[in-house]
This record gives structure tokens, sequence and C-alpha cells, in this order.
């Protein structure tokens, strides 16, 4: 190529979801860190450029930038387009520049992808506009390669109005295909796993696990799809296995899900047609895609029914050292030791591959036979919690029980 391209990095602190996480750390060194390692490794000229925001919050983050010796733009906050267009001109653009975007929470770049987009703006060069990476579900969220010349750049951040637009930067790219010709590298079947981008203190335990499993760098995405569908597509046991949410477990999880007995310490609703439980699972796909949870389903191993649920709902601590554990198994599945080695397979997932310290239970206080069966676990007694659960029948209480990595709280007792 004749001129490096700019591969623009947008980062910031103030997330809502994961307050600071540019700057949430991995061994001791920021996530930023990790990601500007893997744009090293690309094999063709590029222009690394950190694009934060002109705020006092983002002080430390242009602060640790200039530190490491990286360029550092800062631009508008609320409008990232603009960030992305001045930053461009900033550092020298020029039409034909191509401008390649990075978002500071996806830390495995591909620096051959990279290399491959770029071969592919100079193979085409005055015929298209972009080179990206299909939007087909293919390859895991936050695997992907996003480039297009400033001229299109230029021109989405003359032309566009939309707040949504300009919040994301290539959406009016995207969108416009007659005006933005383009290329699509594609993947022909889906690589699986789960996202790979640092929404969440979840998000960040995964990343921690997949660098651990990986060592050293360059990462290349077969690697970091390989690692992530082993230590986040499947966990087997003997008699169960988890697997990740999908639709076609919902005529089993419709089967159990409407029975009354089932749904009567969950405080809701039997389901009444198998829609819901797609609903259900489909939301459980989309809040493990954001980060919210870690969900999984119980599968049997003897009739390949989907026999429950189980996995974190939340993390307590901010930090994705503690979470919450949530399950539900089916009741004709009760008292057959399902539930206990379901909830093996998760403890150790936890513990050992999200390098978790501390994961807790929270149930309703009268529901005994939930709480004797995370005890058998080695869960202990943290505290009573008065009026916790707001039910049709009012309030009631709930118990708060925790276990940690090599040991426990006291034993339980009702507060």
């Amino acid at each position: 190529m004749t001129e490096p391209a700019l591969v623009i990095v947008q980062a910031r602190m103030g997330s809502s979801r994961f307050p600071g996480k540019s700057l949430a750390e991995i061994e001791g060194r920021p996530i930023l860190w990790y990601l500007f390692r893997q744009l090293s490794f690309c094999g063709v000229p590029i222009l690394p450029i950190l694009a934060t925001t002109d705020q006092p919050l983002d002080d430390p983050l242009a602060a640790y930038a200039h530190s490491q010796g990286w360029k550092v733009f800062r631009g508008s906050e609320g409008d990232v387009l603009a960030r992305y267009h001045d930053a461009a001109l900033a550092f020298g653009a020029t039409d034909k520049t191509v401008i390649v975007r990075v978002t500071g929470d996806d830390i495995f770049p591909d620096p051959h992808l990279i290399d491959a987009a770029m071969s592919l703006h100079e193979s085409f060069r005055g015929l298209v506009d972009c080179v990206l990476t299909a939007e087909d579900g293919n390859l895991p969220y936050g695997a992907y390669v996003e480039s297009y010349t400033f001229r299109a750049l230029e021109k989405a951040h003359r032309e566009a109005v939309d707040p949504a637009d300009r919040e994301h930067v290539s959406l009016y790219i995207k969108r416009n295909r007659d005006t933005f010709p383009r290329v699509e590298i594609s993947v022909s079947r889906p690589l699986g796993g789960l996202p790979l981008s640092i929404d969440s203190s979840l998000g960040l335990q995964r990343a921690k696990a997949t660098l651990s499993a990986l060592g050293d760098h360059p990462l290349l995405l077969s690697d970091v799809a390989q690692a992530n569908m082993a230590l986040f597509g499947r966990l087997a046991g003997s008699k169960v296995n988890l697997e990740r949410p999908d639709v076609r477990f919902a005529a089993d999880i419709f089967a159990y899900g409407r029975d009354p007995e089932f749904t009567r310490y969950l405080d809701s609703s039997p389901f009444t047609q198998e829609s819901e439980a797609g609903e259900l699972l489909g939301l459980f796909a989309k809040e493990n895609e954001a980060g919210l949870r870690d969900y999984w389903v119980i599968v049997e191993q003897e009739s390949g029914r989907a026999i429950g649920t189980i996995g974190f709902l939340l993390s307590i601590d901010g930090n994705g050292h503690a979470v919450e554990m949530g399950y539900g198994l089916a009741r004709d599945r009760w008292g057959l030791g399902l539930f206990t080695e379901s909830a093996e397979l998760l403890l150790r997932y936890g513990f050992e591959r999200l390098a978790l310290s501390q994961i807790e239970v929270i149930t309703r206080a009268d529901n005994k036979r939930s709480i004797r069966a995370v005890e058998r676990l080695g869960f202990r007694f943290v505290e009573h919690l008065h009026g916790h659960y707001k039910t049709c029948e009012g309030l009631k209480d709930g118990v708060r029980l925790a276990i940690e990595k090599g040991s426990v709280t006291q034993s339980y007792g009702a507060g």
C-alpha cells in the first residue's frame, strides 16, 4: 500500500454497563495494552490511534496512552462519527486513506485479517469504499474487520443525521450499500462460542481465560474461536451436558415450564405456549451476548432432552470476581442427582476458567429443597433477606448462601 492505514481505536471510561473498562486489567495490564499489542503484528503499514473523548473522565485513559507512546486524539463523546472523522483528518487522511475501525473492548483483532482487508482495498482501489466482515452471525461477536476509505467516512460524516448513525460510526455506511460499494469477507458456517467483546465484568473474566489458554501473541481468529468454543461452548459431564441457549430446546423447556410446581418458587407464571419458551431462550442468548448473563441449558445425555437451565446471573462485586448463580430443573428430574452434577460443572467452570473467587445463591427462605441442594454442594449461609421477594402472596423472605474458591462461609442458619 502507498500509505499506512489509520487504525482508529475508540475507547472511553464512561461506559454505563462497565465503567472504567478501558483501563480494566488482565494480569496487571489494561485491556487496551493487549489490543494494541495485537495491532503491532500487522504486516501492512498502519498507524494505530486511540480516539477517546475530550471529557475529564478520560484524562487517565489519554495519559496511559501517551505513556505507551501511542498516538492519541480526543474529540466528541456522543458524536463518535465526528470523533473518527476529526481523528483521521488530524493524522493526515486523504480521500484514499483506509480507515480501520476498532472498538476498545474488542481486544482480539486478528492482524492477518486486517492485512487481508488492506490487500483487498489495494486490489479494488477506486472500485469499492469498504472491506468488511459479513454480519451473518457466523463469527463470534467481537471478531470482525471493518474498514473504509476516508472518502466514505467523510461522506457519512457530512450526510448522517440520525443520532444512532452518529454514535455508531459505520451504521450509515453499512445501511447504504449502493452508495458505498464493498467487499464482504464471510465464512460458510458458524464458528460459535460466546462474544469476544468485554462488555461487562463477566466478559473481562472470559477474556482473561482466553488469554491464559492461548499464551503467546499474535492471536489469530482461528486460535481465538477454537479457544472460545473449548472454554465457553459446551461443558460435558457423565449424565448431563451444559450447552448454550438455542431455540431448538424450546419444546423441551416448554414441556417442564408449564408445570405450576416448577414455577412456584420462580414467582413466574407457567408457560401457556411453546413460543414463550423460545422467547426465554432468545433472552438468555441475547443477555449472554451482552455480558449480563453466562447461562446454559442442561441437556440429559440419555434422553437428549433439555431438562433445565443454569448459569451466572450477574456480577456482584463489579470486577467479575463474584457472581450469582441461578438455576431451574424439570420437576420429573428432581432427586436423581442431575442438579448436583450440573451445578458442579458450572462451579468448576466459574472457579477454574473464569477465575471467580466467590459464587452466591439467593433463594426463597421457604424453598427448603433448593437450600438443601446447594448446601450439599458446599454453599453456606451468609444472610437472611427480609422481604426480599415481591410475590402475588406478598413479600417473602430470601436467603443468601455462598461458596468460595478454597473456603466456605459459616454454616447455614435462619437469621
